[in-house]
C-alpha cells in the first residue's frame, strides 16, 4: 500500500511540474511521412496563386535517391522533385511583377540556387568560383608537367592543410583521402583542368528590393563556406553586393530595403553575431557569445539567439544585451512567428526533452509536448488557416498543429525576473542648454567642487560634535547620561490659559538602583509667568515606576507672547543638573 501511494505521489508531482497548454489543435500527425528536413528546409507559400498555401520541404539524406523536394497540400503529397545535391536551405521569393503573383521556391544546394516556379524547375544560378592559392596552383601545374610524384604532392598538400592559413579546393581535399594507386589515376584525370574552389552555400535569407509590400520583388542573401555573403538580384540573377565575414555564416536575418537602407545580421560558427549595413563590406557591430549558436530569430526590435549552453539571449541590433533565459534541456532548433490578429510576435524553441516552448521576448506564453524530437519548425499560413505550426521530427515524422481562435497566449511566470514596469524606458526629457552648461562646469571644476564639499562636510561634523558635547555638559537631554542616576523625564502642558497645568513625569530606568535626594526646579521669565510651586522635592524613586508631579503656571502678562520654560532635575549638593527639559509654552488665551 505504501509503495503504491509513493508511485502515485511521484506521478502527481511530475504532472504538476509539467503544465502543458491546450491552446493548440492536433490537426495531423504522421510518424512516417518521410520529411527529413530542418527548420531552414521548410517553407509555406501560395505557389499556385489559389489562396491555398502549400507546405514545401527539402529532404536531406545520405542516399542520393532520397534527396527530394516535396510539396504538400493539406496532408497529401501532390508533387515531388529530385534534388541534385544535399539541400542546405529553401526560401520562397518573388522574381517578377507578373500577375497573378506567384512566388518561386529557391533551393540552395552545393554552390547553386535552383528556382522552382509553378511546381517545375525554372532557373539555376551558380555562384562564381574562386581561384585557388598560388601554392596549390603551382603544385597542380607541376603535376601537369610531370615534375612531381604522387607522394610528394600529397605530402605538400597535407602540410598546407595542417597549417590552416590556406583553404584547399575540393579537388585537393579529395586527393588527400585516396591511396597511392587511386591518387595516381585521379591526378591523370584532373591534372589538365585548372583547379577552382567551389563555393558551398551554408544559409539563405531574403529582403525586399525597393518596396515594402508583401509581394514585392525580393533579393536573396546567401552565406558561403568561404566566409562571404552575397546579395543576389532575383530578376536578372546577378550579384548586387558582396560582404566579407570573419567566419563562416550559418544563420542570416535581414530587414529593410536594398535600394534604401538595410541591415543584415549573420550568426557565424565562431559563436559571434555580426551586423552589416548598406555600403559597408565589413561588419559594423560584433556580438560575441559564450557558446555555439543553434538558431537566430528577430523578435520585434530585438535579436534572439539560442546557444548550445541551453541559454537564450536577447540583444538589440546595436549589440546591447537585454536579457538571458536558461532552458531545462538542450535547444535543437528555433523559429520566429507573428500572429497579426493578436498583435503577438516571438519565437519558438524545440528542446531535447520533446517539449516545444513558445516565447514573447523573455516570457513564455505556451508550451506542449510532442511524440518525437522536433528538428524542424515553421509557423505561418497553411491551407486557408493563418496560424499553423508545422513540425518535422528526427525520424521523418510530420506534425501539424493549429492555434485555437480562443487561445489567449497569456504570459506565464516560468522565468522569474524583474517586473515589467522595470523594463519600460523612462520618459527622460531632452538635455537643455542649462543642463549642458552645468555639466561642463562640473567637469571643468570637479576637483574644486569636491574639495569644497569635503570642507563643508567636516565643518558640519565638527559643529554637530560640539553641540552634542554641550548638551552632555549642560544635561539638556530628556534622558540622563550619568550611569549613577539613570533617569528619564517627560513633561506635558494642559490648558488654554491664562492658567496652565504642568505635569512632569520622572522615571527611574535602572534595573535595581533607587534614586535619592532629588528635586525639580524651574527657570522662567517672571515678567510672563508665575509658577505656584517652583521647587518640588522628590521622594525615593523606585526602579520601573513612573512618578507624576504637577504644578500650575499663571500667565501674568496681557501680551500675546510666549516663552520657553526649563525644567531642571537636580540632586542635592551638586551644581550641575542631571536632566534639563525645555518646554515651549503656548500662547495664552485672553481672560474674559
Amino acid at each position: 500500500m505504501d509503495k503504491e501511494s509513493t508511485i502515485d505521489e511521484k506521478k502527481l508531482a511530475k504532472n504538476q511540474a509539467i503544465s502543458y497548454d491546450s491552446d493548440w489543435l492536433n490537426a495531423y500527425y504522421d510518424p512516417v511521412a518521410g520529411t527529413n528536413s530542418h527548420s531552414g528546409s521548410i517553407e509555406l507559400a501560395d505557389i499556385q496563386a489559389d489562396g491555398d498555401n502549400k507546405l514545401i520541404t527539402a529532404n536531406y539524406s545520405n542516399v542520393k535517391s532520397e534527396l527530394k523536394l516535396k510539396v504538400f497540400k493539406g496532408a497529401s503529397l501532390i508533387k515531388e522533385n529530385n534534388l541534385v545535391d544535399v539541400p542546405t536551405a529553401i526560401i520562397s521569393f518573388y522574381m517578377d511583377n507578373l500577375n497573378p503573383r506567384v512566388p518561386a521556391i529557391g533551393v540552395a544546394s552545393g554552390s547553386c540556387i535552383y528556382a522552382y516556379k509553378n511546381l517545375k524547375p525554372s532557373f539555376q544560378f551558380t555562384l562564381p568560383q574562386v581561384d585557388v592559392s598560388g601554392v596549390e596552383k603551382d603544385i597542380w601545374a607541376k603535376a601537369k608537367d610531370g615534375t612531381v610524384d604522387v607522394s610528394t604532392m600529397q605530402e605538400t598538400l597535407e602540410d598546407i592543410r595542417r597549417d590552416g592559413q590556406i583553404t584547399l579546393s575540393n579537388r585537393s581535399l579529395l586527393l588527400l583521402g585516396l591511396n597511392y594507386e587511386e591518387a595516381r589515376r585521379f591526378i591523370e584525370v584532373f591534372k589538365t583542368a585548372e583547379p577552382k574552389k567551389q563555393v558551398n552555400i551554408t544559409c539563405m535569407a531574403k529582403m525586399n528590393k525597393n518596396s515594402s509590400e508583401d509581394d514585392a520583388i525580393n533579393c536573396l542573401i546567401v552565406g558561403t563556406e568561404l566566409m562571404n555573403i552575397y546579395i543576389i538580384d532575383t530578376e536578372a540573377f546577378t550579384i548586387l553586393a558582396t560582404m566579407e565575414c570573419p567566419h563562416v555564416p550559418v544563420f542570416l536575418n535581414a530587414s529593410g530595403l536594398f535600394d534604401v537602407e538595410y541591415r543584415i545580421i549573420a550568426a557565424c560558427r565562431d559563436g559571434c553575431l555580426y551586423t552589416y549595413k548598406r555600403g559597408f563590406k565589413a561588419p559594423k557591430v560584433s556580438i560575441p557569445l559564450g557558446s555555439q549558436i543553434v538558431g537566430m530569430e528577430k523578435s520585434g526590435k530585438n535579436v534572439v539567439v539560442a546557444c548550445m549552453d541551453r541559454c537564450v539571449y536577447g540583444f538589440t541590433t546595436k549589440g546591447k544585451k537585454m536579457w538571458k533565459l536558461e532552458m531545462p534541456a538542450d535547444i535543437v532548433t528555433t523559429c520566429g512567428f507573428e500572429i497579426k490578429s493578436k498583435g503577438i510576435q516571438g519565437y519558438i524553441l524545440s528542446l531535447t526533452n520533446n517539449e516545444v516552448h513558445i516565447y514573447k521576448e523573455k516570457n513564455i506564453i505556451s508550451k506542449f509536448k510532442t511524440q518525437d524530437l522536433v528538428v524542424g519548425i515553421k509557423f505561418g499560413k497553411f491551407g486557408r488557416e493563418d496560424s499553423n505550426l508545422i513540425m518535422t521530427t528526427r525520424n521523418g515524422g510530420l506534425i501539424i498543429k493549429i492555434l485555437k481562435r480562443t487561445a489567449e497566449l497569456s504570459i506565464k511566470d516560468s522565468h522569474r525576473g524583474p517586473p515589467e514596469a522595470q523594463l519600460k524606458k523612462l520618459d527622460v526629457p531632452k538635455k537643455t542648454k542649462l543642463y549642458v552648461d552645468q555639466t561642463t562646469r562640473e567637469r571643468e571644476n570637479g576637483t574644486f567642487m569636491h574639495q569644497t564639499f569635503q570642507k563643508d562636510l567636516y565643518k558640519f561634523r565638527i559643529k554637530t560634535a560640539k553641540e552634542f558635547l554641550r548638551s552632555l555638559q549642560t544635561s539638556s537631554t530628556p534622558i540622563s547620561t550619568n550611569p549613577n542616576e539613570p533617569l528619564k523625564i517627560n513633561a506635558q502642558v494642559q490648558g488654554i490659559g491664562p492658567t496652565f497645568k504642568l505635569i512632569v513625569k520622572v522615571h527611574n530606568i535602572s534595573a535595581n538602583q533607587p534614586c535619592l535626594n532629588l528635586f525639580l526646579t524651574f527657570i522662567y521669565d517672571e515678567k510672563l509667568y508665575k509658577i505656584s510651586k517652583s521647587f518640588i522635592e522628590l521622594p525615593i524613586l523606585v526602579p520601573g515606576i513612573e512618578y507624576p508631579f504637577s504644578t500650575f503656571i499663571n500667565t501674568v502678562s496681557n501680551q500675546l507672547i510666549s516663552d520657553n520654560i526649563k525644567i531642571l532635575l537636580c540632586k542635592k549638593n551638586t551644581d550641575v543638573p542631571i536632566i534639563t527639559a525645555i518646554i515651549s509654552m503656548p500662547i495664552s488665551e485672553v481672560e474674559i
